[in-house]
C-alpha cells in the first residue's frame, strides 16, 4: 500500500475541486467545445478542454508538459517538503501520457508547410519521454525518470510503477501521475476507427455512439507515509492482457474481470466492501458491453458504478489518474458521478449493475476501484481508500 499525497488533476471537469465536486453534482461540464474543422473534410469535433492559464515552464515545453506542471505546482510546497525529506536522489518521476507533444508537431508541421519551409524536428520536445525528463529538470530531482505510454492505461500503469519503485526501497517518494493534450492526429484516428461520438459521449446508453476526447492531467506524490490529512491509499491493483485484438477488447471481458479481482485480493477486500465503482465506460458499443460483462461477473449488482467520461472526456494517457482523483472526491463525501437516463435507455443491455441514474447518491462504504482499460486489452484496475 501507498499513499498519493496532494492529488490534483485538470479537465474538463475543472481546474480545482470544487469546480470538479460542482460539475459531478450537476452532472454538467462547462470544458466541452465544439471546434470547427478539427476533423478531416473540415468536420467539428465535440471536445473536452482544460480552462485555466498554463504557466510555460520552459522554453522546450508542450502543452501536455504545462497541463502536468498545473498540477505539480499546485501540490509544489509538498513535493518541496518531500524533495528535502528524502533528498533529490530518492525522488522519482513516473508519468503516462499517450499522445505527449504531437499536437506541437502538427502546430509546427502546419506553419512550416504553409511557410514553404522544410520540416524540422526538435527533440528537446518531441520524443515521448520528454515530458518527464522536462519535469524532471524543472524540480531538480535525481532519482529514476521515464514515461509510460501503454495508451488510455499509461496513468494507472505509472501509478504502478510509482508503487513498485517504492516498495523494492529505490525510491522513498515518486512523483506520479499522467498528461495529455489534445491532438488532430489522435481525434482524427478514433474518427477513423467508428469510435468518435459527433456529440457528448453516452456511456452505457443503449444508443451509445462513440467517445469524447479531452485534454487532461493528473499528479500525485505517492509515498510509504501520509504526508497530508485525508491522503488517498492505493491499497491494491490488478494488471492483465487480453491479448486478443490491436483496438477491440475481448468481448469476454474475462481478463478485466481478472483484474478486478486482483486488486481486491491484493487489497484484501471483498467484492462487498467497495462503496464505488469508476467505470473506464469509454461509450464505445463494444468497451461498455464488455466491461459491463466483467463488471457484473464480479460484482452482480452490489456496488454502485458509473463513467465519468461524459463530463471529463476521455483524458487517454491521463484517465486513470483522473479515475483516482475521482475516487478521492467521491470518498471525500462528493455525490457519485451519475447518468441522467431512464430505466428503457440502459436495463435492457445491463440489466444486472447498479448504474448510477439518480442523483444525491453517495458511496456508503470507505474503498473505491477505478478501472483503466487501453488498446491492446491492456487492463489496470486500481482500489483506493481514505
Amino acid at each position: 500500500m501507498i499513499y498519493l499525497n496532494g492529488l490534483e488533476a485538470v479537465s474538463a471537469l475543472g481546474a480545482d475541486r470544487n469546480e470538479a465536486v460542482s460539475a459531478i453534482r450537476d452532472n454538467c461540464s462547462r470544458g466541452f467545445r465544439t471546434i470547427p474543422g478539427y476533423l478531416p473534410g473540415g468536420l467539428s469535433a465535440h471536445l473536452g478542454t482544460v480552462d485555466c492559464f498554463l504557466n510555460a515552464p520552459g522554453d522546450a515545453d508542450s502543452r501536455s508538459t504545462r497541463l502536468a506542471a498545473h498540477c505539480i505546482n499546485l501540490s509544489r510546497d509538498l513535493i518541496s517538503l518531500a524533495i528535502r525529506r528524502y533528498g533529490p536522489d530518492r525522488v522519482g518521476l513516473v508519468l503516462g501520457t499517450s499522445t505527449s507533444a504531437i499536437s506541437e508537431v502538427e502546430q509546427e508541421g502546419r506553419r512550416r508547410i504553409a511557410a514553404g519551409e522544410k520540416l524540422s524536428f526538435d527533440s528537446r520536445i518531441y520524443e515521448v519521454g520528454n515530458i518527464t525528463a522536462f519535469l524532471k529538470k524543472m524540480l531538480g530531482l535525481r532519482g529514476p525518470c521515464y514515461t509510460v505510454a501503454t495508451a488510455c492505461s499509461s496513468s494507472a500503469r505509472a501509478l504502478v510503477s510509482a508503487r513498485d519503485l517504492i516498495k523494492a526501497g529505490i525510491c522513498d517518494a515518486v512523483i506520479t501521475g499522467g498528461a495529455d493534450s489534445l491532438s488532430a492526429v489522435s481525434v482524427s484516428g478514433f474518427y477513423a476507427l467508428g469510435a468518435l461520438s459527433p456529440g457528448r459521449a453516452r456511456p452505457f446508453h443503449r444508443e451509445r455512439d462513440g467517445i469524447s476526447i479531452g485534454e487532461g492531467a493528473g499528479i500525485a506524490l505517492a509515498a510509504r507515509e501520509s504526508l497530508e490529512p485525508g491522503a488517498l491509499k492505493l491499497m491494491g491493483f490488478g494488471a492483465t492482457s487480453d491479448a486478443h485484438h490491436i483496438s477491440a477488447p475481448d468481448p469476454s471481458g474475462k481478463m478485466p474481470a481478472a483484474a478486478m479481482r486482483q486488486a481486491l485480493e491484493m487489497a484484501g477486500l471483498r467484492p462487498g466492501d467497495i462503496g464505488y465503482l469508476n467505470l473506464h465506460g469509454t461509450g464505445t458499443r463494444l468497451n461498455d458491453a464488455m466491461e459491463g460483462r466483467a463488471v457484473y461477473e464480479v460484482f452482480g449488482g452490489n456496488v454502485p458504478v458509473s463513467s465519468v467520461k461524459h463530463l471529463s472526456g476521455h483524458t487517454l494517457g491521463a484517465a486513470g489518474i483522473t479515475g483516482a482523483y475521482i475516487a478521492s472526491l467521491v470518498l471525500d463525501g462528493a455525490p457519485l458521478p451519475r447518468h441522467d437516463y431512464r430505466p428503457e435507455e440502459f436495463r435492457e443491455e445491463f440489466p444486472g449493475i447498479d448504474l448510477v441514474t439518480a442523483g444525491g447518491r453517495y458511496a456508503e462504504r470507505p474503498y473505491a476501484m477505478v478501472n483503466a482499460f487501453a488498446f491492446g486489452g491492456n487492463n489496470v484496475s486500481m482500489v483506493f481508500g481514505k
